[in-house]
């Protein structure tokens, strides 16, 4: 009898056990079908791809004024044009099956390069994301995007692909042409001054906090200064040019320790012995590096070198404030994905030595409000003048 009991028990147990995973598995297939109804109800509702009228938007582009053209994208036209000649062969070409695709899936105009490389001006510029889309009529899947359909990532990559920094050691003349233009930044001391081809600095580009997915030691990339940033080690001509850029090392990183392990520090000993470059007192005086003498109370004749090698190192300070004035993505922390900041520099970085050659004058970041002839408005630095009504 016990036994009879015990075996009904088991059976009652399997059919109930049964009976739930039956239930269960019609449950999940009706919560399947569910989200499959409203997957289906909303791809009709979209109703294929939404109508971009980028035609409309080149043309009020072309009637800008060229200086507001030249506010927004931080060039002129004849500059951007000469940008586009050249990285249109960089850019990333489309099979034939992949372009019908495109082009028969658009309501409008296809997304073109000149398209790609306005939208990038603009965001290194300083625009933002979503405005971008918007005006350019870009979806927000493909801005940052890096494939075919993308614009900002692929853009920065024939940019930097198609232009370079640095120094060729084998071109004596244009080294001497560099050191001469040193010279004339002072006459008083041309003749100590006559071999420099470069001054260099560091630059710490403010980011965001990096991700412990994105890289080892997420504390590395702290400045002393209190932000997180990349260590920017940089060296520039007369004409603020920059001819040296290394964008490798963490926020936390020497000016001297990013020298030492600096592609342009490994070459040196290819460049004639005569150049000097100049650098601040993190760096080491070698026969080829002059830095200043330290300390206080270090005489006349010491004082007086601290002077003038200060007054023709400060191009670089001038070319790191010409970069972030001109281009507004430096004006807050960097905030795209870890392995484009030093892309994202670097481009930023060659699109200025562009400027600088073609002439380019820079642009403030914001568009001024007042008129110089007006003397009771607030012009600089909160300063009231002194007539300013109380």
């Amino acid at each position: 009898m016990l036994a009879h009991s015990e075996r009904a028990r088991k059976i009652l147990l399997l059919c109930t056990s049964i009976c739930s995973v039956g239930a269960a598995r019609s449950y999940i297939k009706r919560a399947r079908r569910k989200q499959l109804a409203v997957l289906l109800k909303a791809r009709k509702i979209r109703d294929g791809n939404v109508a971009r009228d980028r035609a409309a938007m080149l043309n009020e582009i072309n009637g800008l004024p060229d200086y507001v053209f030249r506010s927004m994208f931080r060039v002129n036209r004849e500059t951007f044009e000469e940008i586009l000649t050249k990285i249109d062969s960089k850019m990333p070409v489309m099979d034939v099956a992949y372009a019908q695709r495109n082009v028969e899936g658009c309501r409008g105009m296809p997304l073109t390069n000149r398209v790609k490389l306005l939208a990038t001006l603009r965001f290194l510029a300083g625009g933002m994301k979503w405005d971008i889309c918007m005006a350019f009529k870009i979806g927000f899947g493909s801005f940052f995007a890096t494939n075919l359909s993308g614009v900002v990532w692929p853009t920065c990559d024939a940019i930097d692909a198609s232009y370079s920094i640095g120094l060729d050691p084998n071109n004596h003349d244009e080294l001497k042409k560099m050191a001469e233009e040193f010279s004339h930044i002072s006459l008083y001391s041309a003749e100590v001054f006559s071999k420099v081809v470069m001054a260099m600095d560091g630059w710490v580009m403010q980011t965001r906090k990096p991700y412990d997915s994105e890289v080892i030691n997420v504390q590395s990339y702290m400045n002393r200064k209190g932000f997180w940033g990349m260590v920017v080690l940089a060296g520039c001509d007369a004409r603020t040019r920059f001819t040296m850029w290394n964008c490798k090392n963490t926020g936390s990183c020497n000016d001297c320790n990013a020298w030492d392990v600096s592609a342009f520090r490994e070459s040196l000993d290819l460049f004639p012995k005569w150049i000097q470059i100049l650098g601040d007192e993190a760096f080491t005086c070698t026969n080829q590096v002059l830095v200043p003498w330290s300390g206080q109370g270090i005489g006349k004749a010491k004082d007086s070198f601290n002077y003038h090698l200060s007054v023709r190192r400060q191009v670089i300070e001038r070319a790191f404030g010409i970069l972030m004035k001109r281009w507004g993505v430096f004006s807050r922390p960097v905030v795209v994905a870890h392995k484009h900041w030093a892309k994202l520099a670097t481009v930023c970085a060659k699109l200025h030595n562009v400027c600088i050659d073609a002439n380019v004058p820079n642009v403030g970041r914001y568009e001024k409000d007042w008129k110089v002839e007006d003397r009771n408005e607030l012009l600089v630095n909160d300063i009231l003048h002194d007539n300013e009504p109380t």
